[in-house]
């Protein structure tokens, strides 16, 4: 699988985690294959763009000090690793309850509240639209001006099951995951959404900052943290330990206990005093992924024995089917009831073995995502047949092909097919028309409206009105919102409009590749795009003469997007020069900083200060800090300030 393909899988995994689906990818893996995509020296500043584009599309808001992940460890062999290392330096470390949530930054202010997810580390989404949209328990007190509180934003198990009774009320989908539907909220408030203010999250704080270093919590948050741990973690010593017993005693301690808990915890937080996390720092610099000097150890995935039941198939956007194994019965995993896995593909399934009727283990993968562990060769799977891939499309009856990996339907009239590709042609990667769902596509193709995906420009949406889209009835309002976001997708870029048009492959990265440079809507419909050209984007040159020739065939439907005025090229800008002069707050190294800066696609950091100089950063008298101020060159003290001022996303 080339990089390209992953990075296909990476988008498809997130888009899963998103929409509250099966994803073919572990919490771990996706994390993996991220950072390994991140610094592919081609389609890294994509897979960033990507990354940060997904969360939603509210604004930025940049950290006063970089909000990592933390590194983990899944083996006692890896805690007692770190445990030397930490002991070396200091002789207490606290051990806390890693909670299962979203980690967020609540900045308290003169004029209130204001909440940021992680995002990249450095630059969050600005999701304070929340503290309106929903309950959240435990905030800090807003008369703590100018502190960082940091946490993670959850909902307890008595919540995610309250919220799933009202779900199921309002005739939808119920959430799969207390996490998930955190994840899922969050990004449907950060688009507007104001229908889930019947959820109550949890807000559980984990560490404080002020002044852009780390501090002890103020008082009053001293009683809402203990009072937390003390309510929902029982009588567990959460207390200083000096030993490497005591810690991996009270790993073991908590986790015969914390599926009884109020709130989803997945590990353990292993970690010095606040008081010298600054010198931690001078010890044991950030990566630009994690601080070394903690560690979050997370549990086993609980495992369950099922029977299978049957083999169900769902259809994707390019025809492929993908296969979900169907439990005899619901199995308990880590306090959700799963009845059903992703089978990933066909290939996955023959190589495994499955077959309907056998015994098979499963687990929830980082406590998230319902997983096929192995399959039982017992008597059972002895009298089972094996498993033949359809000859025929479940949702259309036309005959399949199958190859290496995958079965799939090559009906191009497949109104499955139809509805998945128009779906994803009107998502967010495509024309991003917000609103448009599949159930809602299927109504519009049943209805006559759209045949091609620039039917939509053309058609009475009126018509609409009254209609059934799955359990929910179309009223007068959502035709509105609906020509109003028609509407505002018409200044969709040619990037977002080839994207649309669904070629397997040729995803939206490719597509702004193009753009960026130098094609035209006018040179695709003139055929002065060929497959030299799209080589050239990383393709081998069977795969590009099969992407132009695809490409050819929408000429007509191109054609169309032109006299909408749809499809307009936007050249990506050369980024500004950037020097700096001193050390990189916020940056464990130079390296990080410049990292950092590539990643934001506008700034690139240049070795000495000339009349292309964009800006420098700097408080320090020096050579070159001399030269900018006598050409006149913009000068921001320190990074923060900089990026306050200038990193827009």
């Amino acid at each position: 699988m080339n990089n390209l393909e992953k990075f296909a899988q990476l988008k498809r995994a997130a888009r899963a985690y998103y929409s509250n689906e099966p994803s073919e990818l572990t919490d771990e893996q996706y994390d993996n294959l991220l950072e390994e995509l991140k610094n592919d020296p081609e389609i890294g500043s994509n897979v960033v763009a990507f990354e940060q584009q997904y969360l939603g599309a509210s604004g930025k808001i940049c950290h006063n000090m970089p909000m990592l992940s933390l590194q983990k460890a899944n083996t006692i062999d890896a805690v007692e690793a770190y445990l030397k290392k930490i002991f070396d330096f200091t002789d207490t470390v606290f051990c806390e309850p890693k909670y299962d949530g979203v980690a967020l930054d609540i900045a308290i202010e003169e004029d209130g509240y204001h909440l940021s997810t992680r995002g990249d580390g450095n630059t969050g989404e600005d999701v304070t639209a929340l503290v309106k949209a929903v309950v959240i328990k435990n905030l800090p007190n807003s008369n703590l001006i100018g502190y960082h509180i940091r946490g993670e934003l959850l909902m307890a198990k008595r919540d995610f099951n309250l919220a799933n009774e009202v779900l199921k009320a309002q005739g939808k989908e119920p959430f799969t995951h207390p996490r998930n539907a955190v994840a899922g909220i969050i990004k449907a408030v950060s688009d507007g959404n104001k229908g889930y203010n019947f959820c109550d999250l949890t807000f559980c704080p984990y560490g404080c900052l002020k002044d852009g270093k780390y501090v002890d919590f103020p008082s009053d948050l001293h009683a809402l943290y203990g009072e937390a741990l003390a309510t929902r973690f029982g009588a567990l010593n959460w207390g200083a330990k000096h030993s490497v017993d005591e810690v991996i005693d009270t790993i073991w301690l908590f986790d015969g206990k914390r599926d009884v808990f109020a709130v989803p915890v997945d590990g353990i937080v292993i970690k010095p005093a606040y008081g010298i996390f600054d010198s931690c720092l001078e010890h044991f610099p950030n990566t630009l992924h994690h601080p070394t000097f903690q560690l979050a150890y997370k549990y086993a995935d609980e495992q369950g024995t099922v029977k299978v039941e049957d083999i169900e198939w769902s259809m994707g956007k390019t025809g492929v089917l993908t296969p979900v194994i169907v439990f005899d019965k619901a199995v308990s995993l880590g306090g959700c009831n799963v009845q059903r896995c992703t089978g990933h593909n066909y290939h996955f399934l023959v190589e495994n073995e499955v077959r309907i009727g056998a015994n098979i283990k499963v687990k929830r993968a980082n406590q998230v995502i319902p997983k096929l562990c192995s399959v039982i060769e017992d008597d059972d799977w002895k009298n089972c047949a094996e498993l033949i891939a359809p000859k025929v499309c479940p949702f259309c009856g036309a005959k399949t092909v199958v190859d290496d990996v995958n079965v799939k339907c090559v009906n191009s009239d497949c109104i499955e097919m139809k509805s998945e590709r128009l779906a994803y042609g009107y998502s967010r990667n495509g024309l991003n028309i917000h609103g448009v769902t599949a159930a809602l596509v299927k109504v519009m193709l049943d209805k006559g409206l759209i045949k091609d995906l620039i039917d939509i420009y053309r058609c009475n949406l009126d018509e609409l009105e009254g209609a059934q889209v799955g359990k929910i009835k179309f009223g007068k309002k959502s035709v509105e919102s609906l020509k109003n976001a028609v509407n505002a997708s018409r200044s969709a870029d040619l990037a977002h409009l080839l994207s649309a048009l669904c070629i397997d492959g040729f995803g939206l990265g490719s597509c702004k590749k193009l753009m960026n440079a130098g094609a035209l809507l006018d040179d695709i419909l003139d055929g002065n795009i060929g497959a030299i050209d799209i080589a050239k984007l990383g393709f081998s040159d069977d795969r590009a003469a099969e992407i132009s020739k695809e490409l050819n065939g929408y000429v007509g439907a191109l054609r169309e997007a032109k006299k909408l005025r749809i499809g307009k090229s936007v050249i990506q800008q050369p980024a500004k020069l950037v020097v700096i002069t001193g050390a990189a707050d916020g940056f464990a190294t130079r390296s990080d900083f410049e990292a950092w800066l590539d990643q934001t696609e506008q700034f690139k950091l240049a070795g000495s200060v000339t009349k292309k100089t964009y800006c420098l950063i700097g408080s320090k008298d020096s050579s070159k800090m001399r030269k900018a101020k006598q050409l006149g060159i913009k000068i921001y003290n320190t990074v923060a300030e900089f990026r306050k001022k200038e990193y827009l996303i």
